[in-house]
């Protein structure tokens, strides 16, 4: 087991309403409060990959085959950021709809198949300069994923892409009971982030990074204790105000650094 020696930063460091609130105004002081900062947990969709859309047209085809019409204006208020079942779970509320346990698995797999088709056939959507950035990041953080995203989608991208080898682990929906905006995810990968090797000192949650584009992701991030970067490719600046910090994509928040 490795052993990892990371520079030891206070409580003091990262007061959330203090130093971190201020990037927007002082990229240098940004610059500082990144380094201090041992591990980073990335959503998926919307953060590393350009994906949301996928989902919706997968989701859209899936669902009209049941009459159900699926707009977009729907999909993104009620559906960026949670996981298949939860989407299921969801629409069968708005639209009045009853689904069998099996008939739910069944709308799932056929929506997680179109979309791997989708992905084949169209190229892989990564964000501009994200490969980079996490080959760089990883050389001195440890990286993580945590997803609503399904592990045949995930495990695609990741492997297509080749940007597998920058993360530590990931955690896609199917290691959880609770989706987005529940804290169980991340609540797990920073478990098992601390049991990846000894720790000195211990890592503490305030040393974690969370790196979300939805409100969802941004709840079940600050539920779980967690600092917040909010970036803006899926919902507004507004919409994530529960993040401690913002930026337009993970490049962009990175690139000071």
């Amino acid at each position: 087991m490795r052993r990892c020696f990371v520079r030891h930063t206070t409580n003091s460091q990262h007061r959330h309403g203090t130093r971190l609130s201020r990037w927007n105004q002082c990229p240098s002081i940004f610059a500082v409060v990144v380094k201090n900062y041992r591990a980073i947990f990335f959503d998926f969709d919307g953060v590393i990959t350009n994906t949301e859309p996928v989902h919706f047209e997968a989701w859209k085809e899936v669902l009209a085959a049941e009459k159900i019409c699926l707009s977009h204006e729907e999909f993104s208020e009620h559906y960026v950021g949670i996981n298949d079942r939860d989407l299921v779970e969801k629409t069968s509320n708005i639209h009045q709809r009853t689904f069998s346990p099996s008939e739910k698995e069944n709308l799932i797999t056929a929506k997680v198949n179109l979309s791997i088709s989708i992905l084949r056939k169209n190229g892989i959507p990564l964000f501009d300069g994200i490969k980079e950035t996490l080959a760089t990041l990883s050389q001195s953080k440890k990286l993580c994923i945590v997803t609503g995203c399904h592990r045949k989608e995930l495990e695609l991208i990741l492997e297509s892409t080749g940007i597998n080898s920058s993360f530590q682990f990931w955690i896609p929906s199917d290691l959880v009971t609770h989706g987005k905006p529940h804290p169980e995810g991340y609540q797990l990968a920073f478990e098992k982030m601390k049991s990846l090797c000894k720790w000195e000192p211990e890592l503490k949650k305030e040393e974690c990074l969370v790196i979300e584009d939805s409100i969802n992701g941004v709840k079940a991030a600050k539920k779980a204790g967690f600092p917040c970067l909010g970036v803006t490719t899926s919902s507004s600046k507004e919409e994530l105000h529960e993040a401690d910090m913002h930026a337009k994509s993970v490049l962009e928040f990175f690139q000071h650094h």
